[in-house]
Parts: C-alpha cells; sequence; structure tokens
C-alpha cells in the first residue's frame, strides 16, 4: 500500500453515491473531496454521465485529472479537452434497438454522443432524465441517427426493465449479431447498452496506468450494479449504505448514504491514514 495520498487514485460514481440528480450537492462530500485534493489525493468521477451531464460535477468539485464516463467507453480530460479513449457502440446496436424498441413499446431511448443527447422515443423517465439535467437534446429517429455512439440509455418503469433485462440476455445469446455488444443496469429505470468487454473496472486499470498509479493504490466508491465491475477492480472499495446487499458484501467499507457524505466517509479515512 501508498506511504501518502498522492500515490491514491480514488474514483466515485456519481449518481446515487457522490450525489443525487436534482438535489444540492452534499456539502460534507465537497468539502472532503477539496480536503483530499489539497492534501495531495488524486480524485476523479468513474460514471454512466455522458460529457453533457457531467460538466457541472467535474466543475463543482474542482476536478482536473481525466474522468471516466458512458460506463467505461470514455476517459475524457475536461481541463485539456484530451481523449484519453473512447469505444464506440458497433453500429450492429441500431438493429438491436429496433427489436428492443418494439418488443417494448413505452421504452425510451437516448443516445448519448460526446458533448451531445439525441433521443428517438420521449416517456416519462427520458423526459425526467433530461430535466434533471438541464440537458439539451435532439430528436433523432433511430433510422437517421449516424454512427458514433458512446452508449444507448433505455429507461422505464422498473419492472418494465427487469422484463427487459431477461429479453436483452435471450437475444444476445440467441443472436451471434450482438456478440459485440454488452447492457448494463446503471438503477431501477435504467438499462444501458454498451460495447462488449468495456466497463468502469477496465476503465480504472486504463486510467490508473495513464497516471502511473499502480492497480495496489486505486480506489473505489459506488452504489449500483453497473459498479460492480468497479467494485471487483479496485484495491479499495466502498458502497454506500442503500446499496444492494449482495454488493455490500464486496466492499472493503459500507460508509453512509449519499446524501450524509459516505464518499465523504470514505476520504477521511484515507486521509486519517495516508496524510503527512
Amino acid at each position: 500500500m501508498p506511504n501518502r495520498l498522492s500515490e491514491f487514485l480514488v474514483v466515485t460514481d456519481v449518481d446515487g453515491t457522490l450525489l443525487r440528480a436534482g438535489q444540492p450537492t452534499p456539502e460534507r462530500n465537497l468539502k472532503a473531496v477539496k480536503d483530499f485534493r489539497e492534501a495531495g489525493g488524486n480524485f476523479t468521477i468513474c460514471t454512466g454521465r455522458g460529457l453533457h451531464a457531467a460538466r457541472k460535477v467535474i466543475e463543482e468539485f474542482g476536478i482536473d485529472i481525466p474522468s471516466i464516463h458512458c460506463n467505461g467507453t470514455l476517459i475524457y480530460n475536461f481541463s485539456t479537452g484530451e481523449i484519453i479513449k473512447q469505444v464506440f457502440i458497433d453500429p450492429v446496436a441500431r438493429e438491436w434497438a429496433r427489436i428492443f424498441l418494439k418488443e417494448f413499446p413505452t421504452m425510451g431511448m437516448e443516445y448519448v454522443v460526446g458533448h451531445e443527447i439525441w433521443t428517438s422515443r420521449l416517456n416519462p423517465q427520458i423526459q425526467d432524465h433530461i430535466d434533471k439535467f438541464c440537458t439539451a437534446f435532439t430528436m433523432m429517429p433511430l433510422e437517421d441517427a449516424p454512427d458514433g455512439w458512446d452508449k444507448l440509455l433505455f429507461a422505464d418503469e422498473p419492472e418494465v426493465i427487469d422484463r427487459a433485462f431477461a429479453f436483452a440476455e435471450e437475444i444476445m445469446r440467441k443472436d451471434p449479431r450482438f456478440d459485440t455488444l454488452d447492457f448494463t443496469r446503471s438503477s431501477p429505470i435504467y438499462f444501458e447498452l454498451i460495447p462488449q468487454g468495456i466497463n468502469k473496472g477496465a476503465a480504472l486499470l486504463e486510467l490508473a496506468d495513464s497516471m502511473g498509479i499502480s492497480y495496489n493504490n486505486t480506489v473505489a466508491a459506488g452504489d449500483f450494479y453497473n459498479d460492480l465491475p468497479l467494485l471487483d477492480t479496485a484495491a479499495i472499495t466502498a458502497v454506500v449504505a442503500g446499496a444492494p446487499d449482495d454488493l455490500k458484501a464486496k466492499a472493503t467499507y459500507v460508509v453512509s448514504e449519499c446524501m450524509e457524505g459516505g464518499v465523504a466517509d470514505l476520504l477521511y479515512l484515507l486521509i486519517d491514514q495516508y496524510a503527512d
């Protein structure tokens, strides 16, 4: 283990872990991140959010190192505008989405494309998602959307997402055209399509390597199943109190609920042990 904070890389999920969209950011987390960074620690986010929805978080927390987006398809440095990594979804996702939307006629869908959001079907959950992030979007029919998607976000009621997850497993198993695709669930109402082999854990290792930080010095926090690869990868892990029990069982620490400053609990543990 490292001897000082500057040797650590801490990454945290955003929604449900660091803050809740549409609610005031926990002051305790803001202060802890400031204290951790001033003590020399490296702190950034590892989120399902695209660049459009993450910019405010980056600015609010003063993050000046690269951050991970779209569940690992994109590593980007807001300070310099540099793309460290970007993997687009295979264009076969267009046909996958066509099958999926036909099967679930109430399902809403967003395309995340760099700094932009496109949508081909609005529903209450997608509209709420857009409203929370105060994000402009473009209506883009599926057949007209050019290739180059970072991820696809589908949204509906939790019981519909439950069925959608099972349906996705079935079509992935039966149709070899979709071997280049994978999917994850980022909340009870969100289902995300991403490239095969891409996840938050793999992105953490790539980010750490680009920064010259050992895997043994990586720390991660999360709250939901799209964070599972992150929790399986980082050397030290934390989940917030509201996380599912099977995620808690994998974590080094279970910290306070998101809005009570769970990320602050983790950062102050590190500061107490490793600050000069």
